[in-house]
């Protein structure tokens, strides 16, 4: 049951139609590459303001972790290699589940049923709960749904999602500040920037859990270094480091006037 205040209070039980008519959270979803400039700004489909499908149970299942372990003779424990390669874990697919309640006649309910097995079933999508607007899961979808009783059917989204969800805003785009989170969120601007007149530029950029390949695009060779290791930068895209859950203080040194941009987007489990 839920709460209705407009006057006195009136709860509703989900038998009754008036129970799918207040306002809900849902899920944000488009097919991959819709969202191309500025990731949410247009196009795509919204659970509840496009097909009213009340959200009631979303499960995010966690990733689960590749680990690679040999166990050798008169050695206690076993030897774990997992992280030999990488230096950090490495994850799989992670499962994300959401079910959602419709009423409607049955002959509506076909159609709609219809309508989202045509535009997502099998699709690669990309997915906003707004319970955390700030990032996005992309995997291939399916969809299923069972007419539950003369009153309402049951609807659910299921995906095969890639281990981290990406955040909305990357380091180069406008940025968008609605999905933006004020308590936890970073804010990363690192495009159309150029080496000043001293032919030196000293850049903070800031990781995040998910470890990225930065791409460095400059439009005139220079060097980038981190205060331990040195990059020579040739004109374009370069990837020199690792960026992993940490700040990482960069100098740039080069003619005066070199365009610059870093382009990533930061992830978390």
């Amino acid at each position: 049951q839920t709460a209705c205040t407009s006057g006195r209070k009136r709860w509703y039980s989900v038998a009754e139609p008036e129970f799918y008519t207040l306002q809900r959270s849902g899920i944000r979803i488009a097919e991959k590459g819709t969202w191309k400039d500025g990731i949410i700004s247009q196009g795509g489909w919204h659970t509840w303001e496009d097909w009213q499908l009340y959200w009631v149970d979303p499960v995010i299942g966690e990733p689960e972790v590749e680990s690679y372990t040999v166990k050798i003779p008169g050695r206690h424990g076993v030897l774990d290699l997992s992280e030999v390669l990488t230096g950090f874990p490495v994850y799989h697919n992670r499962t994300i589940s959401a079910t959602f309640r419709w009423f409607g006649s049955m002959e509506r309910w076909h159609l709609l049923y219809a309508e989202l097995l045509n535009r997502l079933h099998g699709r690669v999508v990309q997915l906003i709960l707004d319970t955390a607007c700030g990032y996005y899961y992309e995997g291939r979808c399916r969809i299923a749904s069972v007419r539950e009783n003369a009153v309402y059917s049951t609807f659910t989204l299921t995906v095969d999602a890639s281990p981290y969800q990406l955040e909305v805003n990357d380091t180069v785009s406008d940025w968008l500040w609605d999905p933006f989170c004020f308590e936890t969120g970073v804010i990363r601007e690192y495009g159309a920037m150029t080496i000043p007149e001293s032919g030196t530029l000293i850049i903070t950029i800031v990781g995040s859990a998910m470890p990225v390949l930065p791409v460095i695009t400059v439009s005139q060779k220079c060097t980038a270094s981190d205060g331990t290791d040195t990059y020579e930068l040739l004109t374009g895209e370069n990837t020199p480091f690792l960026l992993g859950d940490e700040t990482k203080q960069i100098t740039l040194t080069g003619t005066a006037g070199t365009k610059i941009s870093i382009f990533y987007r930061g992830g978390m489990l």
